[in-house]
């Protein structure tokens, strides 16, 4: 499109205003940037997108202060997209109109975060800052989301540690005594923190050998919360093992502080557990001591690598866990053993083995 086309004109101040009809006007310090905006709003006017009047001022922040309350999210949830907003896009770019907002500027807020967060923390603001935009796109603010094609930084693959078996049983040993069987609900049962905090004398059938895991202990503001719901909304039932049931069952006994909620696990002075107090004077040091530097959630890495070691099936270990199938690949892959031997074994044993073939129609 020749540049006398383009409705852009400069001001007396020298800078370059562009005017697209249907959108509100954008000013600009050279004629170079007037006018790729303005093609950009030509265009998206094209395929029946251009934002209408009105929106050209509707900054980041004004955006998602309206949009953020309005969203069906858990508590915990709400509070890391809070976290995401106040602490890293707001500072970044929270006053400046969306409709400005260019890819290259996400690509460069998304880089400038290696070294300053750690991987899953970065992916967890790329993923918020893409809900964002892509709720402005669907309100008709800007024709499309200029964060889509923003990429983390390469670096090295977040580790997952690994506790080994004697560093399990060392931990039972060597943890305070009203802990213990916390080390076997989190090895044996792959449970989450809270959700382990959260476990009552209900949820746990001995009768039946299973564990329903319904609830999380959670933080809100500072005040211990009980939610009747796990982290994926989702209540789910687990096997029960023998030695975790005996560990839990010994633990009842001599450990039961009769709290009103009917909490397995509680501190010292029978009141809900708080994560970061236990982590710091409890788990951590009993941790080191047998050589292991990794939170109470290598204990639930452990669970699933010893399943998968084992042969169980991702979708059995992805329903223990309470996870899809898809994020037990995603990060257990390297666990996952080849069976291709097994697989030819097997397959060889039918073909060479007339009787061990089913001859029913199918």
């Amino acid at each position: 499109m020749p540049r006398r086309s383009l409705p852009i004109r400069q001001l007396p101040s020298r800078r370059w205003q562009a005017r697209p009809a249907g959108v509100d006007p954008a000013t600009f310090d050279t004629y170079e940037d007037a006018e790729a905006w303005c093609l950009e709003k030509l265009t998206a006017r094209s395929r029946g997108v251009a934002p209408p009047r009105g929106t050209a001022k509707i900054t980041v922040r004004d955006y998602g202060e309206e949009w953020e309350p309005a969203q069906p999210w858990a508590p915990a949830t709400r509070q890391r997209h809070e976290a995401s907003f106040k602490r890293w896009i707001y500072p970044a770019f929270g006053d400046i109109a969306i409709v400005r907002l260019r890819p290259t500027q996400m690509q460069g807020f998304i880089t400038s975060l290696d070294g300053q967060l750690a991987p899953g923390t970065q992916r967890l603001v790329l993923q918020h800052l893409n809900e964002l935009l892509n709720a402005a796109v669907v309100d008709g603010i800007r024709p499309d989301n200029p964060a889509a094609r923003a990429r983390l930084p390469r670096g090295d693959a977040e580790e997952i540690i690994v506790p080994t078996v004697e560093q399990v049983h060392a931990l039972a040993e060597v943890i305070r005594p009203s802990s213990r069987a916390l080390i076997a609900v989190g090895a044996g049962l792959g449970l989450r923190q809270g959700e382990a905090f959260a476990l009552t004398r209900t949820a746990v059938d001995f009768m039946r050998e299973v564990v329903h895991v319904r609830a999380k202990l959670r933080s809100d503001r500072g005040r211990l919360v009980i939610d009747d719901t796990t982290k994926t909304g989702k209540a789910r039932t687990v096997p029960l093992p023998k030695t975790v049931a005996a560990e839990l069952a010994a633990h009842i006994e001599q450990h039961d502080s009769g709290h009103p909620d009917g909490l397995l696990f509680t501190s010292q002075q029978g009141f809900k557990i708080r994560h970061g107090e236990w982590n710091v004077k409890i788990w951590r040091p009993a941790a080191l001591q047998v050589g292991l530097d990794a939170s109470y959630h290598s204990l639930r890495h452990f669970c699933v690598t010893s399943m998968l070691r084992r042969h169980v099936s991702v979708a059995a270990v992805a329903k223990t866990l309470g996870d899809t199938q898809q994020t037990v690949i995603k990060y257990y892959s390297h666990w996952i053993d080849d069976d291709t031997d097994l697989i030819r074994g097997v397959l060889d044993d039918v073909l060479t083995t007339p009787g061990n073939v089913d001859d029913k129609a199918v």
